[in-house]
């Protein structure tokens, strides 16, 4: 009899020792887990539920606000609840596999995939951009394929876990990471507030003037179409509509925002067919917009000034075109 208390009380403590042990871990990862996309996960989970899901890089980021655009829906008698969820990077294949995770909280009516994410990956960026893509989520089958498809070879271990990457990082430790993973108001806004800047870039020649080579498409590349294919597969099974975009820019990584409207006339030609999938190229736009240098803080990226001509000229398509 006394031999079976004392047993009872070893398995009460080793439980309690695990316990607390855990919730230590617990509370370190998240302290020491890299804050760049944090709280767009945070308050993706947040929500209610998620009427338009935009994923894309940066320049999405910058120049589609969800605040925005949902008033001039309102506006127009459509209350939606849109969510960015633009991820500095993103590339496609990163797209695929958020794309899945996403669909395990919420099933949007409509998908924005932004058209930059079409840009090649070059080596030294897989890294930086799968950590910044799948370092949140918790561990499950599809985070394990999202890593092994999308990182670079060898040391997953620290993709899985990743305090392993990150547990020397205290001497980079800030207030916000110690009050993000516990305070509502410091993520709440996250994917819903526009991010952009004030600052202006100067004239610096007619680039935005100058007409687009409409007549050559750019095929995207075979792991691209897969990746593309699957997505928009599953999203037709679901039954969501995906409006492919892109925002006004200069260029980027190489790009040059006249080349990346002969990809987006490639992606309008082969899967765009006025239903399921739908395309909007606000580069073809610069007119329309009245865009110019003024409208973009650095050559990749919008202003607020700009972003308030994207997000309006997005929110303007989806209802013209019967989208939402």
């Amino acid at each position: 009899m006394e031999n079976q208390k004392e047993i009872r009380s070893f398995i009460l403590r080793a439980a309690l020792f695990l316990l607390i042990g855990a919730a230590l871990m617990y509370v370190l990862h998240v302290t020491f887990l890299e804050k760049t996309s944090y709280g767009r996960y945070r308050n993706y989970l947040a929500q209610e539920d998620v009427d338009v899901l935009i994923l894309g890089s940066s320049h999405s980021a910058n120049a589609l606000s969800p605040t925005q655009m949902e008033k001039l829906c309102r506006e127009q008698g459509r209350d939606l609840n849109i969510f960015n969820y633009s991820i500095y990077g993103m590339r496609i294949e990163q797209m695929y596999y958020f794309f899945l995770e996403a669909l395990k909280k919420h099933t949007p009516k409509i998908l924005i995939l932004e058209t930059f994410a079409f840009v090649p990956l070059d080596d030294e960026s897989r890294d930086i951009l799968a950590r910044r893509a799948f370092d949140m989520l918790p561990l499950s089958r599809n985070k394990i394929r999202a890593i092994r498809a999308c990182a670079p070879q060898g040391g997953h271990w620290s993709y899985y876990f990743p305090f392993l990457m990150y547990h020397s990082r205290w001497k980079e430790l800030s207030e916000k990471d110690f009050k993000m993973p516990w305070f509502k108001s410091q993520w709440d806004t996250a994917g819903k507030k526009g991010v952009s800047r004030k600052d202006r870039m100067e004239q610096e020649d007619d680039y935005f003037h100058q007409p687009l080579d409409l007549n050559t498409p750019q095929e995207i590349n075979s792991s691209q179409k897969a990746y593309l294919e699957k997505l928009l597969q599953i999203a037709e099974e679901k039954g969501i509509k995906v409006v492919m975009t892109c925002v006004p820019f200069k260029e980027q990584l190489g790009m040059d925002a006249r080349e990346l409207a002969k990809i987006n006339l490639y992606l309008e030609n082969t899967y765009a067919d006025g239903e399921q999938v739908h395309l909007l190229d606000m580069n073809r736009m610069w007119d329309e917009l009245d865009f110019d240098y003024g409208d973009l803080y650095n050559e990749g990226h919008c202003n607020r000034y700009g972003a308030k001509k994207a997000s309006a000229a997005l929110a303007e398509y989806l209802m013209e075109q019967s989208i939402v």
